[in-house]
This record gives C-alpha cells, structure tokens and sequence, in this order.
C-alpha cells in the first residue's frame, strides 16, 4: 500500500524512566519537534460534499484569533452537554427521555463533527499547526468514544446489560486499533467508509429517527430477522462493520512491518502484543461484569463503564504520544497499575475473610482512573507545550496578523482587489 513508509523508531529502549518517568522523554522531546502529520481520507461524503462546501462556509465565520484547541474543545462540550441530559432522564442506559433530547442529540453530534474536522483547517490557516493540536484532537475523540457510546446505548433502549458493555468495548478496540495501525504505519488513512464520516452521520440520523418514531421502537421484534429486537440487529451491524475495521488495521500494521523488516527497527510479534495490555484490559472488566455476584452493571452501568474508560484513554493517549515522539511504545506501565492496587484490595478482603464490596471498589476504581487520567492530561499539555513553547488555548498576536484567509474568502478579497484595480472610468471636461 501507498500510505506505508518506513520509520527510524529505535527498537525497545528498556530505560525504567520511560516507564515511570516523565510522559515524553528527553528523546522524544527532540524528536517531537520533527513531527510531521500525515493523513488520507476516501471518504466520499467527506471529499464531495462536507470538504468543498460546508467546513470552508464554517471556517470563513471563525475568527482568527480562536485558537484550534478551543474549536476541538467546544465540540467536545456539545457531545458531553447532550450526553449529560440523556444520563439525567435515562441514568440506566434505557427509559423515555423527551423528544426535543433526541433532536439535541442528532444537531449536537453534527456539530462535534465539524467543529473537529475544521480545527485542523484553522490550525493551518493560522500557521499553529503541530504535534499539541494532534495530540488534544485525540484525547478528544477518545474521550467522545464512551460519550458518544453511552448516549447512544439510552437511545436504543440497550439498558445496563453485557450487551452494552460489549457495544462501548467494540467502539474503543476499533478507536485502538486505528491508533495503533497509525503507529506502526505512521499516516492516518481513512477507508471510504470510515467513523469519524459516515459513522458519525448514522449516530446523528439515528438520534434524529428516534425522536421522531420514539425509543420504544428499538425494543419492537423484527418479522425479518427470527424475532431479534430491533436494537440487537443494530448491535450485529455494529460488529460486522467492526470487525471488518479492525481485520484491515490488522492487516495493514502486517504489511508496515514487513516493510520495515530490513531495519529491523519492529518485529511483528511485538507488534501483535501491542494489542495485549487493551484485549486484558477489557476481558478482565467484561469477565466482572459477567460474574459480578451482586450484578454491579445492573446498579451502577455508567460508573462501571467510565472506570474502564478513563484507563483506557489514558492507554491510547501513551499510544499517540509513543507515536508523535517517535519512540517504543511500552504498554504495561502506570495505567495497569490501577488494576494492581484494587487487586490488592479484593485480596486483603478476601485474606480476612470479608465479603468483597462491589461497589465500593468501584467507586474506588473510578476515583483512581479519574486521577490517572487527570494526571496525564494536565501533565501532557503542561510538557508538550513547554517543549514547543506555545500555548493550549491561545495563538501569538504575531501568527494572528501573518494568518492567511480561507479559502473562500481568499476568493472575495482577490475579486474585490480586482474590482479595484480596473481603471476608472473617466468623464469628458466641458469646453470652455
């Protein structure tokens, strides 16, 4: 394939320090400052219609002093808004919420999408494009992955069952797989049909349909497929598409390996156990949510699924970090940490012959993975921007003047420059 290219990563550097140390280390700070973004996108909803004509209309109405990070931040905020009222009226993952919510829902998700597709355009339209903005559009995305899940799940009615869990676990594995294909290939390519495009449409059309036909549709038996209620079949839809997904990322990290088999700088067994820590990760929490005795997704489903997904953001955030600054990506560090301190925990109780307390323990499992998380984020953008000398959430006046204008409105002001350099007409003076 086209995309693949070699990459000059030194193979397994075993330094504790970047293991406990700093996020970016000393090395990958140098090499932070050659990061060069490459990417493709096939999609045709993207390249024909959203492209050339909405994101460059959305683009001519922001200014330039907004930085992109504050552009990828307010669509996040749409996601999680709309996210919170779904949770208020259906906390269980199923129930009525009003219909204006489903409606929200729809425009909202929208809005996500192209606020987080025209943040790199303001990036490059203000020259601020850079590792920092890559590195906070996918906390982002990572983040709207369980947001976006879950209030999709109270949509269809999918309730506080091991349905739901697996529906939010496919979504995060197909997110850690795209990650880690860009990785090891070093260039995010879109297929034609692709989530961040298309994807987002159907979540949005969805929203939209169940505000008009109502959320009791989802729990209707299909005549067409044996019975399966309706939400069932979407879920086998969800992971037929999937699984495809994620078998090509698969295949195309296979291919980047053996196209770097010269250098030796990877080796696709540890390539393949990569994957290992997040497929762990996720068995373990889905095993407890299976054998849980006191049925702990069945009282708590959101605490349950965001303790597992503040750990698992934190987990593919390391993995595009390892990625931007060019380094090995060592997966069993500070994050799977957490699951040895509630161990311990389970342990004692278990040693003292005490009844395990379910849900304090994850309780306790959401307030570390929620400091873990914290913990990186606050640190990442504090390291990153002191390594580049820039700011989060702020341009230089300097990048603000020497800014060049979009597109479209490039177009008007060479018009209008046009206009006003044709010459005058000019009135004959009365003979004396």
């Amino acid at each position: 394939m086209g995309f693949l290219r070699k990459r000059t990563r030194k193979p397994h550097n075993t330094n504790p320090n970047n293991y406990w140390g700093k996020y970016v280390s000393a090395q990958g700070a140098k090499n932070l400052h050659n990061y060069q973004y490459r990417g493709s996108d096939a999609s045709y909803y993207y390249n024909y219609l959203t492209n050339p004509y909405l994101y460059p209309w959305v683009l001519d109405h922001i200014p330039l002093w907004v930085a992109p990070n504050l552009i990828t931040l307010a669509g996040l905020i749409c996601t999680v808004v709309t996210n919170v009222i779904m949770m208020y009226y259906c906390p269980k993952l199923e129930g009525h919420a009003p219909t204006w919510a489903y409606w929200a829902n729809g425009i909202c998700f929208f809005l996500y999408q192209t606020l987080d597709a025209v943040d790199g355009k303001q990036a490059r339209r203000t020259g601020s494009s850079g590792p920092l903005g890559l590195l906070f559009d996918h906390g982002c995305d990572a983040i709207n992955t369980t947001v976006s899940s879950l209030t999709l799940l109270a949509t269809i009615q999918m309730g506080p069952t091991s349905w739901s869990f697996c529906f939010w676990g496919l979504g995060v594995l197909g997110f850690y797989a795209a990650t880690w294909e860009e990785y090891y290939t070093g260039e995010l390519s879109l297929p034609v049909i692709n989530g961040p495009n298309e994807g987002i449409v159907i979540t949005c059309l969805i929203h939209i349909f169940t505000g008009i036909v109502g959320p009791d549709f989802w729990l209707t038996e299909s005549s067409w497929f044996n019975g399966y209620l309706y939400n069932q079949i979407f879920f086998f839809f969800i992971l037929a598409a999937g699984v495809c997904t994620i078998v090509s990322n698969i295949l195309n990290v296979i291919k980047a390996v053996k196209l770097d088999a010269e250098d030796k700088n990877f080796s696709l067994p540890v390539a393949l156990t990569r994957m290992t820590p997040f497929i762990v990760f996720v068995s373990l929490a889905l095993g407890w949510v299976i054998h849980s005795p006191n049925n702990i997704m069945q009282k708590h489903p959101q605490l349950v699924i965001w303790s597992i997904a503040l750990l698992w953001s934190k987990l593919v955030t390391q993995l595009m970090v390892a990625h931007l600054c060019d380094e090995e990506y060592h997966p069993f560090g500070k994050t799977l940490s957490v699951f040895f301190v509630l161990a311990l925990h389970a342990a004692y109780d278990v040693y003292k012959q005490e009844l395990v307390d379910e849900e304090f323990v994850l309780k306790e499992f959401f307030a570390i993975g929620l400091f873990a998380y914290a913990h990186l984020v606050v640190s990442l953008i504090w390291e990153v921007t002191g390594i580049l000398r820039i700011k989060c959430f702020s341009i230089p006046c300097k990048v603000e003047k020497e800014a060049p204008k979009s597109p479209a409105k490039a177009k008007k002001v060479a018009a209008k420059a046009g206009r006003s350099k044709s010459p005058a007409r000019r009135t004959p003076k009365k003979s004396a």
